[in-house]
């Protein structure tokens, strides 16, 4: 179906992502520090292949503290699975980016609940926090997914599960979190 990709797992179950991903992405997060980066990660079907897919953000704001993903780079990428080539054997498993403020958390901020377009997995990487985590965008809310049994544990999980679906389009988490 187009719009969503192939669940790997139930919600509220563990992502399994190989550690040389995640490495992979934390270093290109610190990398772009002090802007906000973006990229893809796809699972090829057969192989069970998992890629991460750096991708330029062309964010027009000055400081970069949101994300645009370069149309061209991300096309490349998008039309080779599923979501537009239902022959295709690659998924898309996530979209990847940072929140690289001194104090942000991995949460969905408002721009990533406006923004969301794919019911798919939201991969957040807060550099300066070291907080890594998933959300699966379920059409009007993100919901936490551990990732590699790494999980927001605790009333943090309570506060903001509520949070999400009480605004029901995003939160300003920065103002909310110690």
């Amino acid at each position: 179906m187009r719009g969503e990709s192939p669940a790997f797992f139930k919600l509220g179950e563990v992502m399994e992502l190989p550690d040389i991903i995640i490495q992979d992405m934390k270093n290109y997060g610190i990398k772009h520090l002090p802007e906000e980066c973006c990229g893809l990660v796809v699972k090829h079907n057969h192989t069970k292949l998992i890629k991460f897919y750096p991708i330029k953000n062309v964010s027009p704001s000055p400081d970069k503290w949101d994300y645009v993903m370069d149309p061209n780079e991300y096309f490349n990428i998008i039309k080779t699975t599923t979501l537009f080539n239902k022959h295709s054997k690659i998924d898309l498993l996530a979209i990847f980016h940072t929140h690289p403020g001194e104090h942000s958390h991995a949460i969905p901020s408002t721009f990533d609940v406006k923004g969301a377009q794919w019911k798919t997995t939201y991969i957040i990487y807060a550099p300066k926090q070291n907080e890594f985590y998933g959300w699966d965008w379920v059409g009007n809310t993100f919901k936490h997914v551990d990732i590699n049994g790494v999980h927001i544990i605790g009333m943090l999980y309570k506060e903001l599960n509520y949070k999400i679906q009480e605004k029901n389009i995003g939160w300003e988490p920065w103002k909310n979190i110690n």
